[in-house]
């Protein structure tokens, strides 16, 4: 089995405990275990280790499990990683593996793994396949998502109906013949980060339809010549460099359920100042927008905007924590601005985010040079970018004939006090 970062061999296999590894000699990245490990300890390893990006996404990932410790949740939280082969996905799930008190590793996790239904299996032995009561109050991590979108449309629509079901938090009860009604009711929370390359339409449009769970972050592949040598050929190896990077991060979590005192336990109540109430709106409004499914009719379909500013809160909150603090800051948000800007499909992204950028508006022409893509396609992303009510589509009189323009809508003018983010 190969990794998606270039490693080879069971990943599993290669975890060495955190404060073992070959570095914890007295040299210069060891941990001083006697000083408390902050998030700026993990941000500094993994960029000496690996780079910026792989720092974002290890970010939210944090901050996504931090979410646990918030009193008074009860629902999940889904992550997904989503990125080309070798852009360095499994990197980033690597160190959260081998802290079996908050995490939970499954390769093959399916939603018909949380409640079995095995005839062949006695009830007593169902109990102990059940996949449901052994993550609760931890975080999955799924390296490999591809399975969740095998299949027609009838039985990956029916994994995500039940996935939707399930990330409520209140349990699962299925009825089957054999075993007749099985199931855990109650309170079942749990966290999701997974990892993924690029989905294609009829998954968006699935997760459109069933009920979306899911915020999404970007990796891209990097040009980078002299980071890919360094990569290969620097004085550190591969495994080691993880194994440093999971050392910080097991001892940053470890302390943080030792401060807060576990799951449920951190007061976060304190309601965020207006202003960033107003930039989380924005931004869940943002992703309604641009993750609409379009129906066969041609109309876009707009989910509810408040469970995804939910989400985003929680997130933002979950950020808060890992920088010690209870009360939000505007530089919460940044995880969620590039959270924001990564959930929707991959080929709306550039020009959404073009848009967003842009004076206010842009020609045909512009999104041809911007996207490097044919006129018609152009046309195309630009009419999509109406029905999706980003943007207003009008027609400008040029030189030769007409020429297609999108011009922003105001209400997702982007808020002057957030950094726009890089990918």
């Amino acid at each position: 089995m190969s990794s998606d970062d270039g490693s080879s061999g069971n990943w599993l296999d290669q975890i060495e405990p955190a404060g073992t590894s070959s570095n914890s000699n007295g040299d210069e990245n060891s941990i001083d275990e006697s000083a408390p490990t902050s998030v700026e300890d993990v941000e500094e390893r993994v960029i000496e280790h690996f780079d910026a990006q792989a720092w974002n996404v290890i970010e939210v990932i944090l901050s996504a499990h931090a979410t646990h410790l918030i009193k008074g949740t009860s629902s999940c939280f889904g992550l997904v990683v989503e990125g080309p082969s070798g852009a360095g996905k499994t990197t980033c799930l690597r160190p959260f593996i081998g802290l079996d008190s908050q995490f939970y590793r499954s390769d093959d996790f399916t939603p018909a793994s949380l409640v079995s239904q095995d005839s062949s299996r006695t009830d007593e032995e169902l109990e102990e396949q059940d996949l449901l009561p052994r993550i609760r109050y931890k975080t999955v991590l799924n390296p490999d998502m591809a399975n969740w979108f095998a299949g027609d449309w009838a039985e990956r629509s029916k994994k995500m109906q039940v996935l939707v079901r399930v990330m409520d938090g209140e349990g699962y009860v299925r009825d089957a013949g054999t075993h007749g009604r099985r199931g855990y009711e109650g309170d079942y929370p749990f966290n999701f980060i997974g990892a993924t390359t690029p989905l294609d339409r009829q998954a968006w449009k699935l997760m459109g339809h069933t009920g979306n769970r899911f915020l999404f972050h970007e990796m891209t592949s990097t040009d980078d010549e002299e980071a890919d040598i360094e990569a290969v050929f620097g004085a550190h190896e591969y495994e080691q460099k993880v194994q440093e990077v999971r050392e910080v991060v097991h001892a940053l979590l470890k302390e943080l359920w030792e401060t807060y005192g576990g799951v449920n336990s951190a007061d976060c109540s304190n309601q965020p100042t207006r202003i960033l109430q107003e930039h989380i709106g924005y931004l869940a409004n943002l992703i309604r927008h641009a993750r609409a499914p379009i129906h066969d009719d041609g109309t876009a379909g707009f989910e509810d905007r408040k469970r995804v500013m939910g989400l985003l809160h929680n997130l933002a909150r979950g950020h808060a924590l890992i920088n010690g603090r209870q009360v939000l800051q505007k530089n919460d948000l940044q995880v969620c601005a590039r959270v924001a800007l990564s959930t929707m499909p991959r080929e709306r992204r550039p020009l959404v985010r073009a848009l967003l950028r842009s004076n206010g508006s842009l020609r045909t022409r512009d999104v041809e040079t911007l996207l490097n893509i044919s006129k018609p396609t152009a046309v195309k992303r630009i009419e999509l970018m109406n029905t999706l009510q980003i943007g207003n589509c009008s027609e400008d009189t040029v030189k030769g004939g007409k020429s297609k323009r999108i011009t922003r809508n105001p209400d997702l003018d982007w808020p002057s006090d957030i950094s726009m983010p890089d990918f």
